[in-house]
């Protein structure tokens, strides 16, 4: 079953981010930990990481486009795995299905879920 990535939350008062860059485009494979968008907010410029290894199998939102905390970016799976209406897709509450890594001005990075 296929993985949601998420819009993950960067801080409390953040509500929506985003997407920079893609780093890796449908089709190509990732492992668990792997950077594969930049996510930037009014404070911070984020590196998001893949929480499951796979391929991406669908990129639900573009480059330039900012959406609400939550939000489906894409799905990680199989190739030819189904995602979308009516397919099955998996997503833990513990894990947004990335993670990101916060560079803040002084160029330090923390890692926040």
């Amino acid at each position: 079953m296929a993985t949601k990535v998420v819009m993950p939350q960067l801080g409390e008062s953040v509500i929506e981010g985003t997407i920079a860059t893609w780093l890796k485009q449908e089709g190509d494979k990732v492992a668990k930990y792997e950077p594969i968008l930049e996510i930037e907010t009014d404070k911070v410029t984020t590196e998001a990481t893949a929480e499951v290894a796979g391929t991406l199998l669908k990129i639900l939102v573009p480059a330039g486009q900012t959406v609400s905390v939550g939000t489906v970016l894409a799905y990680i799976g199989e190739p030819g795995e189904a995602v979308g209406d009516g397919a099955p897709v998996t997503s833990t509450t513990s894990s947004p299905g990335c993670t990101s890594h916060v560079r803040n001005i002084s160029g330090s990075v923390r890692a926040s879920v």
